[in-house]
């Protein structure tokens, strides 16, 4: 289950890590 607030999460810790 993939909800858009864990999706965003997702991308902001991967533009971080970026």
């Amino acid at each position: 289950k993939f909800d858009p607030v864990v999706r965003q999460h997702v991308i902001y810790k991967e533009a971080k890590i970026k």
